[in-house]
């Protein structure tokens, strides 16, 4: 059998009318900004702004190298145990060529060296043996098959562990000077041997080599190596100690640590802590943070030598947000857990945080959202944990909550409590089986925004051929819910329908406008979502019916210290939605007709079954464009 002589190392459609005439002009002048917003909130691709939310760990990564490369994982075992104990003795060198005798016959021969070269090296071996052997002379040994020498302390401790025959095999090159020209080094096929006088020598890694040269070797921060490769309890990694820090690699990453950072990582535990392993070596973020990443967090540095550390779910998101440069500058502590493994918050001061569930994962907070979620976060009525979006918190229109949602106004934040409190299960899509990055978008579906003249609106007959032209107003999207009393299937529909005001009938958009002065197609949906179903009369034979109180607040003056809280910016608004979910007759059976009407009122009306003659909703209720932040 042929023995191994080396390892092998591997490298919406969004529907707004416009308002009453009084808001006409403002309404328009922010109808362009709106549609913008829409066209980008409800693109079909969904763009996340966290591009590697879901990607896999570097610990996943390496247990699947691991699994498909089970070479490797023997060839990392013999580098932490790399005594001259564990390898076998080269057999006796030939003085001369003996066909089948040889030991290019029984090893393998690296790339590169023929069997008839490494056979001469084998028989000069033996012939210098006999007489003044060069070791005595020189301090150095010609090493077979390549016929290089090793000297002096490296040649010590290329036998400690166990010479050709060993993880580093035989040598590629005689004994070198390092550029400090004190240092010397003897390269091997498998890695390095480096020596200095106030260090000794050390073998290094083909992986340590690569990831020990992206500091320059010996004249980078780390210096000469004080240790041979150790084992630690990460997948294929090492870690090897040098004279100003210790260098951490394996197959696919690498990084290494020092000054504050190192000290701070070896108080958490090292390789012990969750954090993981380093994966990248120092690096700046302006001109006063430095950091590291690691396999599932980071550790960031800032000139006053306070460390903070974060895990990779919520550095994900503070990567996306510009981490210490950005938004929400340096954390002002660690991640904290409210719960261990479950709910984690990395707090940023009066600037916001970063609040994490394990289910559904990160999601930031600022600006008027966090004064809001701050505030109530320990009352009754808490908005809960928020849920994570594909847009960040900058360009979002809305943030849902697992209590309730908060969606962007003119003027104010719109908050609509939910009326029971859901598990974080029911946040994820349909069909998903883990984590989830995003909760369900909130897509709408009716035909693209435009302005209304109620006044002048065509004749009822005219109006009434919409019911037979579904596609052109817009087919609806199918939802799909978590079982909350709804259908498996709910097709959340508004249609432009029709409505003649003198006779006062209609249905859909233009009733829901023209009548109640009610637009807001986000607002609906949100209370259709976060109100308790009711019917019309028996369960699935008429329509359903959802009613919600609507908050309208303003939070520019939260005052942190004083803790004063979010002010009512407009009376809350009871605003009811009638929901029909008979479909169409005809060549349109299979679509539902919708919201047939919406309106508000300033006060819950108490037991009022049936829409009111006259309810306009205030001007505010129909403005909805970005979180105001």
């Amino acid at each position: 059998m042929v023995r191994r002589l080396v390892g092998v190392s591997a490298v919406m459609l969004l529907a707004i009318g416009v308002a009453s005439p009084v808001a006409q002009a403002q309404v328009e002048d922010q109808f362009e900004l709106v549609k913008e917003i829409s066209d980008e909130q409800f693109a079909d691709d969904g763009v996340d702004y966290v591009p590697n939310r879901n990607a896999p760990t570097v610990k996943e990564q390496l247990e699947d190298f691991e699994s498909a490369h089970p070479e490797v994982v023997i060839e990392y075992h013999e580098h932490v145990n790399d005594s001259k104990d564990n390898v076998e003795e080269l057999p006796l060198p030939k003085r001369d060529i003996v066909a089948g005798e040889m030991r290019s016959d029984v090893i393998e021969l690296p790339e590169g060296v023929s069997k008839d070269e490494a056979d001469q090296v084998e028989v000069a071996e033996a012939r210098l043996n006999e007489g003044a052997r060069l070791m005595a002379a020189t301090g150095c040994e010609a090493m077979w098959p390549t016929g290089f020498s090793v000297c002096g302390r490296i040649l010590d401790a290329y036998r400690q562990v166990g010479g050709q025959l060993s993880w580093l095999g035989p040598p590629k090159s005689n004994e070198l000077t390092n550029p400090d020209g004190v240092g010397k080094r003897s390269e091997f096929v498998g890695g390095a041997i480096y020596w200095h006088p106030d260090t000794g020598a050390y073998a290094v890694t083909l992986d340590g080599l690569r990831q020990w040269g992206t500091l320059n070797w010996e004249s980078g921060p780390l210096g000469y190596p004080t240790s041979g490769p150790m084992d630690t309890n990460y997948p294929l990694t090492q870690r090897q100690t040098f004279q100003g820090g210790d260098n951490y690699y394996n197959p696919l990453t690498g990084g290494a640590v020092w000054g504050d950072i190192k000290q701070r990582y070896e108080e958490l535990g090292g390789s012990n802590h969750a954090i993981g392993i380093p994966i990248t070596n120092e690096l700046p973020s302006g001109t006063e943070y430095f950091y590291n990443n690691f396999s599932n967090g980071t550790i960031s540095w800032r000139n006053d030598r306070q460390t903070r550390f974060m895990y990779l779910a919520t550095q994900r998101v503070w990567d996306a947000l510009g981490r210490e440069t950005g938004r929400l500058g340096f954390p002002e502590a660690d991640e904290t857990p409210e719960v261990s493994g479950l709910f984690h918050v990395v707090n940023f001061a009066e600037r916001g945080v970063i609040a994490w569930n394990g289910i559904l994962g990160a999601r930031e907070l600022y600006g008027d959202v966090y004064s809001l979620w701050l505030q109530y976060q320990n009352t009754d009525t808490p908005l809960g944990w928020p849920i994570p979006s594909l847009t960040s918190l900058n360009e979002s229109l809305e943030q849902e909550f697992t209590r309730g949602v908060v969606l962007g106004s003119g003027d104010a934040l719109t908050w609509i409590p939910d009326d029971e409190e859901r598990s974080l299960e029911d946040f994820l899509p349909i069909g998903s089986s883990g984590s989830s990055s995003s909760s369900q978008e909130m897509t709408l579906f009716s035909q693209r925004a435009q302005y209304v003249d109620c006044k002048n609106l065509p004749d009822l007959d005219e109006q009434r051929k919409t019911e037979n032209n579904i596609e052109k107003n817009g087919g609806p999207i199918k939802k799909e819910y978590s079982s909350r009393g709804f259908p498996t299937e709910f097709r959340f529909v508004v249609r432009k329908g029709h409505y003649d005001r003198y006779r006062n009938e209609g249905w859909g958009y233009l009733k829901n406008y023209c009548k109640h002065n009610f637009a807001n197609h986000a607002m609906a949906e949100a209370v259709v979502d976060k109100a308790v179903i009711d019917y019309g009369s028996s369960p699935g034979t008429s329509y359903y019916k959802f009613e919600k109180t609507v908050y309208f607040l303003d939070c520019r003056t939260y005052t942190f210290n004083k803790n004063s809280g979010c002010k009512e910016m407009h009376a809350p608004q009871w605003v009811t939605i009638i929901y029909n979910p008979h479909t169409f007759t005809g060549a349109n059976s299979n679509r539902p007709k919708g919201v047939i009407s919406a309106w508000c009122n300033s006060t819950p009306p108490g037991g009022i079954e049936h829409e009111p003659e006259i309810s306009q909703c205030p001007d505010h209720v129909n403005l909805y464009n970005k979180l105001r932040i």
